[in-house]
């Protein structure tokens, strides 16, 4: 739908092109007759004449028929004519009481070979002379010398490898350096104002170091350039610079940013990652027409080089667009702000293009379109930028406050946990003290020692519940505690085997190489092979042997535990390893679901990571992986 509304868009400014617009021979030119005004324009005042085999000369034109001229009524747009063009027109004063000294304006300022004679005035017979440039203006100037009222004939000879369109105008001199110095006022603030973006684009590149600020702080120091270039403003600075140079300078300025505006659009949108196939061709033949057209400037074809850049472009333009009108269709918030912020500057890119190209007369708006369209689109962009920086600043500081909040929360819980750790250790001491003083008692029946068996059993797995509480999570919580040193796991699994010598259940054989280190805290990975074995021993046959082996695999050290108990239900194994979560076949078991997650949480710590998967055989193995130093 979007496309068979692009199209008939595009048919219907072509046929407005053709049809809407007047044609160059429908209207006769006469002479232009000067009032008081300080500006007035040639436009219906001028003939034509386009020298192709460049054989005519001022002194031949005033002596060939009038007829080989077409009148113009129009302003001059030609596009990228390789011919040289005549333009003759004539004007007169309207009265004797007015100026002698009038200026002619040719208003394209990167026109390169602009000329301009004087064939006299009507009835006298005079030698075709040229006419000396006024002033040093950006634009050429010219002046006019009326000593009469009568018709004075002039034939301007252009010439240039850049596009054939400009305006003709005649001022009175001081209204001209007037406007002149009012022009260069508003295009300096705007081109300063431009500097200071670029000024902060880069500092804020340098600030975040992401690279879609360095690309975008490239992508306005090149259009920032090809404007600057655009309005032939280096030629108003340096008057006797190489002309040549400065062309192919303007031709370079304008060909990068096809490349640089594709490559920033593409990474801003994401359409790199979302579309990545279609990003690279994309990008490749953007680059490529960008190189081509580099080459065809420096090589002296300039002419050839810009019609491709600029079509380019404009279809780079359509594709860009397209894009973020679908992903806008989407919910693409950074779509729907591209949309926003480019369509200014594309805008004006296309405006310029179509007067390049000839599609449009020059104007004002016209031949300022492009820089205009620049500023706007970096204006906008900034606030977005500083609409993103104000928005990371606050995410920055709700993420500060958090941690903070975090960090006391951290410090209340070890608080809290040493102060329940000494209050619940304490009567459980003095129980666990009682009950073996009554057991020594030789006195007591069969009975009171069944009893008093039972309260040692519920002592001993509170005190369990108190360690799994407790103490291993205040080691988790206490950052401090993670000491990292070298740390050799075979010592950490002889550990664990001693640890275990005189505890009750089955037996645990440990395989482990000579030598084999991580850097870590060896209590806390003590702890989690430690909580491994446990874990083993509560649903592995009394009978069966419980295999602990350690070993290098894959630039990792991998410590794994295997039991042959009735193994971990499917569909349990995602969530083994989460706090609080007991399997099926633990239900009948002792434990608090903390043993295995606090394995995962020492695992992560030390950069590693800890997997379960039951054995073809039976049973299950727990792998706990940690870098190998």
């Amino acid at each position: 739908m979007l496309f068979r509304g692009f199209l008939l868009l595009l048919q219907a400014t072509t046929m407005w092109l053709a049809f809407g617009m007047p044609l160059a021979h429908s209207a006769d030119a006469n002479a232009l007759t000067l009032s008081s005004q300080s500006r007035q324009d040639l436009q219906g005042h001028t003939y034509i004449l386009q020298d192709a085999e460049q054989r005519w000369s001022a002194e031949s034109l005033a002596q060939a028929p009038a007829q080989i001229f077409s009148a113009h009524p129009r302003k001059l747009s030609l596009g990228f004519t390789p011919d040289v063009v005549w333009v003759r027109f004539s004007v007169k004063r309207a009265s004797a009481d007015l100026p002698n000294i009038w200026w002619l304006e040719v208003g394209q300022p990167l026109l390169q070979d602009v000329r301009l004679y004087e064939a006299g005035s009507s009835g006298q017979r005079v030698p075709v002379q040229a006419v000396e440039r006024a002033a040093e203006h950006r634009r050429p100037v010219f002046e006019l010398t009326l000593k009469d009222t009568l018709e004075h004939t002039y034939y301007l000879r252009l010439a240039s490898q850049t596009s054939m369109a400009t305006t003709l105008r005649v001022w009175q001199p001081e209204a001209l350096l007037k406007s002149s110095a009012n022009e260069t006022f508003f295009w300096g603030s705007v081109f300063g104002a431009y500097l200071l973006g670029i000024a902060f684009y880069a500092a804020f590149w340098l600030w975040t170091r992401e690279k879609i600020h360095l690309l975008y702080t490239l992508y306005v120091a090149v259009n920032f350039l090809a404007a600057f270039f655009t309005g032939a403003w280096p030629w108003l600075l340096m008057p006797n610079a190489d002309t040549e140079l400065l062309t192919q300078l303007l031709g370079v300025w304008v060909s990068l940013p096809l490349a640089l505006g594709a490559l920033f659009s593409v990474v801003f949108m994401g359409l790199d990652r979302r579309w990545p196939r279609t990003s690279r061709y994309f990008l490749a033949a953007c680059w490529s027409v960008s190189a081509l057209g580099i080459a065809l400037v420096l090589t002296g074809g300039y002419r050839q080089a810009m019609p491709l850049v600029q079509g380019a472009s404009m279809l780079a333009i359509v594709l860009l667009m397209f894009a973020a009108i679908y992903r806008s269709f989407k919910a693409d918030r950074t779509a729907r702000f591209f949309l926003f912020a480019f369509s200014f500057f594309y805008a004006g890119v296309i405006w310029r293009y179509l007067l390049n190209i000839g599609w449009l007369e020059p104007s004002f708006w016209n031949d300022n379109s492009y820089q205009m369209g620049a500023f706007i689109h970096m204006v906008v962009m900034s606030i977005g930028i500083f609409a993103s920086y104000n928005r990371l600043r606050r995410d920055k500081q709700l993420a500060e406050a958090r941690v903070e909040a975090e960090s006391r929360q951290r410090q209340e819980q070890r608080e809290f946990m040493a102060m329940m750790s000494h209050e619940f250790r304490t009567p459980l001491t003095i129980v666990s003290a009682s009950v073996e003083n009554l057991l020594n008692d030789a006195a007591l029946g069969e009975k009171a020692l069944h009893r008093i068996h039972k309260i040692r059993r519920a002592n001993e797995r509170m005190a369990q519940l108190m360690e799994n509480y407790l103490s291993n999570e205040r080691l988790l919580l206490d950052e401090t505690s993670n000491t990292r040193a070298p740390c050799d796991l075979a010592e950490v699994c002889r550990l664990v085997k001693d640890d275990l010598a005189d505890a009750e259940g089955c037996p645990v054989s440990f395989l482990a190489p000579p030598a084999l280190s991580t850097h870590g805290d060896k209590d806390l990975i003590r702890i989690a092979l430690l909580n491994l074995v446990t874990n083993a021993r509560r649903h592995n046959p009394p009978d069966k042997t419980i295999e602990v082996e350690l070993r290098a695999r894959e630039g990792q050290a991998e410590i794994c535990v295997r039991d042959q108990g009735p193994g971990v239900s499917p569909d349990d194994i995602e969530h083994i390893f989460k706090r609080f979560f007991r399997g099926r076949s633990a239900l009948d078991q002792p434990g608090a679901g903390l043993g295995l997650y606090l394995v995962r949480s020492i695992a992560q710590r030390h950069d590693g990571s800890v997997t379960v998967a039951n054995r073809p055989e039976g049973g299950c193995e727990f792998c706990l992986r940690l870098p190998i130093t």
